[in-house]
């Protein structure tokens, strides 16, 4: 039931706005590319993360 993570840049007049879409990811993958994304950040670029919390059955 996993799947991978991705994250595009969108360009913004001040920075840019990285999506990173971390739904459907167990622990800590999700910190895990939030973590990569901030790495790759610049001064000025907005991280928006969308993930979902969800347990196995």
């Amino acid at each position: 039931m996993g799947r991978y993570s991705s994250y595009e840049v969108v360009t913004m007049s001040q920075g840019n706005k990285i999506l990173v879409d971390a739904r459907g990811i167990a622990c800590p993958g999700p910190i895990t590319e939030v973590v990569k994304a901030y790495r790759n950040a610049k001064n000025g670029d907005l991280i928006e993360v969308w993930a979902t919390d969800w347990v196995r059955a």
